[in-house]
């Protein structure tokens, strides 16, 4: 059975950093056959600390990187006879490689359009119609 088979996992979630959207979270969700990838909140590296609430940058301090903030991936997966060494290998898979972490994000973004971004188009008009309406409710 393939590791992301819907008989084997019967929901995630969570968020993701994209290397082609480096400054918002993609929101995370799958359940059964439904599974979407949604432009969601900013970052907090994306915030000025003066707009941070009390409290939140001793939060973030644990998984702060001086480099790339508070970007990170967490996805929660619930699954029936999991083969967790076989999903892990997938979603390894999405990730950048040491080399590739190494360049700039405007190099990501050239390598994601390249490859051809199955998200740009959606997020890029998700995100034209989210401007200027974003409350920072993280």
């Amino acid at each position: 059975t393939a590791p992301f088979d819907s008989s084997v996992i019967l929901r995630s979630k969570g968020i993701v950093w994209m290397a082609s959207f480096p400054g918002i979270q993609g929101e995370f969700s799958l359940a059964g056959h439904h599974i979407s990838l949604v432009p969601g909140n900013p970052w907090w590296a994306e915030i000025d600390k003066e707009h941070w609430p009390e409290g939140l940058e001793a939060a973030l301090k644990p998984l702060w990187d001086e480099a790339y903030g508070d970007r990170q991936q967490e996805i929660v997966i619930i699954g029936k006879d999991l083969d967790k060494d076989a999903v892990t290998a997938a979603l390894d898979k999405c990730l950048l490689n040491d080399e590739e972490m190494c360049l700039e994000m405007d190099a990501w973004n050239q390598m994601s359009a390249d490859a051809g971004d199955p998200f740009y188009e959606d997020w890029y008009t998700a995100i034209e119609s989210m401007a200027g309406n974003h409350e920072h409710d993280h």
